[in-house]
């Protein structure tokens, strides 16, 4: 689990945009952009911002939070056992 969670926290990934846009006044071009998570939970990204909010998608996929939720529940099971 403890992988896993790294992995997911430090990872970069990358973002492209197809066509320029604009967030808060700032203009982001179209191109491919390197993103770091920084070691933010998923709720810790703008979704409303053209890269976090493709980068949370990445990073913090269905199946990250499945694993992170299946390791947790049998760290506990076996624990109680």
């Amino acid at each position: 689990m403890a992988v896993i969670g790294y992995h997911v926290l430090h990872g970069n990934h990358e973002g492209v945009l197809t066509e320029n846009q604009e967030y808060k006044g700032k203009v982001y071009p179209a191109e491919s952009y390197e993103v770091p998570v920084n070691g933010r939970y998923w709720t810790g990204f703008d979704r409303m911002h053209p890269l976090d909010g493709k980068v949370r998608e990445m990073a913090w996929s269905g199946v990250a939070h499945g694993l992170i939720a299946e390791l947790g529940v049998g760290t506990v099971t076996a624990s109680t056992l």
